[in-house]
C-alpha cells in the first residue's frame, strides 16, 4: 500500500504543482522530492521488515532522495529539456514511480509478514522506548534532531523565499534587428536612427530616457518611455553627429525618471567620415 502511494501521489504530482493552491504544493510535493525516492529505493534494498530497524530506514530515505535529486538535476541538464520546473517534475514522478515498481518486485518474493511495510510513527515509538532493537537512544536522537533541521530549513525556505534580482535590460539592435551589427557611420551633420531596446524587470513601473552623447555633449535622446513591470520596448533614438571626422565613442546613457547618476551605460565606437 505505501509504494502504491508513493505512485499515485507521484503520477498527480504535476498537475498539484499547477494548482494554484500554495499548502498543496508543498503536502505533496516536499515527500516527493526528499522521502519518497529513498524510501522506494530503501525497501528495494532492504525488503524484508527486519533487514535494518524502522528508524535507520527513515534516516535512509531521506538520505538517498537528497543524493537521488543532483543526480536527476544532472541527468537533465544533459538533455535538451535542461533543468527546468516541468522536466523537474516529470523527473521526479518517473524516478518514483520506477523506483516503486522496483522495490515492488523485489518485496513481492516474501511472505506478506516478512515484506516490510511503513508504519507511520513506528520508527518514533521505537526510539520511545529506548531506541528499539540495536538502536542506541542517542543515535535516534540525532538521527530525530535531523530531520527537525530539514524539515525547518525546508519550512523557511517557503516562508521566506530569496528576492528577485532586479534589473532594466538596455541594449542596441542592428538593422536585421539582432545585437550587434549597429550602425556605426555616422555622416557629419546628419541624422541617423539607432535602434535600441529597454525591458523592465524591476518589478514595478518605471519611466525612462536616454541620452547619446560624445564627450559629453549631448547629441541626441529620447523619452519618457513609461514601461510596466515585465514590459519591454524597442524603438529608434535619432543621432546627429557634427563631430569632424574621425573615429568617437558614442556613449548611450539610460536614466530613471527619478533623475540622478545614468542608470546604465552602452558605448559604441562609430565613425564620422
Amino acid at each position: 500500500m505505501d509504494l502504491g502511494l508513493i505512485v499515485v501521489v507521484s503520477i498527480l504530482l504535476p498537475l498539484v504543482a499547477a494548482s494554484p493552491f500554495g499548502p498543496l504544493q508543498i503536502v505533496f510535493g516536499v515527500p516527493a522530492a526528499l522521502f519518497f525516492p529513498g524510501y522506494a529505493l530503501s525497501t528495494a534494498l532492504f525488503p524484508r521488515r527486519t533487514d535494518i530497524e524502522a528508524v535507520f530506514r527513515v534516516a535512509l530515505s531521506f538520505g538517498f532522495s537528497l543524493a537521488l535529486l543532483p543526480m536527476l538535476g544532472l541527468f537533465l541538464n544533459a538533455t535538451p529539456w535542461g533543468i527546468r520546473p516541468t522536466p523537474m517534475l516529470i523527473g521526479i514522478a518517473v524516478m518514483n514511480c520506477g523506483l516503486a515498481l522496483f522495490a515492488y518486485t523485489r518485496t513481492k518474493g516474501f511472505e506478506p509478514q516478512e515484506r516490510f511495510g511503513f508504519v507511520p510513527m513506528r520508527p518514533f515509538v521505537g526510539l520511545a522506548r529506548g531506541g528499539g532493537r540495536g538502536v542506541p537512544w542517542a543515535w535516534g536522537a540525532v538521527i530525530v534532531l535531523g530531520f527537525v533541521l530539514v524539515g525547518g530549513s525546508v519550512a523557511l525556505r517557503i516562508a521566506s523565499p530569496p528576492q528577485t534580482e532586479t534589473f532594466t535590460e538596455f541594449y542596441v539592435l542592428g538593422a536585421a534587428g539582432r545585437t550587434g551589427d549597429y550602425v556605426t557611420r555616422f555622416p557629419r551633420g546628419e541624422p541617423v536612427e539607432l535602434q535600441i531596446g529597454l525591458a523592465n524587470h524591476e518589478a514595478e513601473p518605471q519611466e525612462y530616457a536616454v541620452m547619446a552623447s560624445v564627450d559629453g555633449r549631448q547629441h541626441g535622446s529620447v523619452g519618457p518611455v513609461a514601461l510596466a513591470a515585465g514590459e519591454r520596448w524597442e524603438g529608434e533614438i535619432e543621432v546627429t553627429l557634427d563631430e569632424p571626422a574621425g573615429s568617437y565613442r558614442l556613449q548611450l546613457q539610460l536614466f530613471l525618471a527619478s533623475g540622478g547618476d545614468p542608470y546604465r551605460e552602452l558605448h559604441l565606437f562609430v565613425r564620422v567620415p
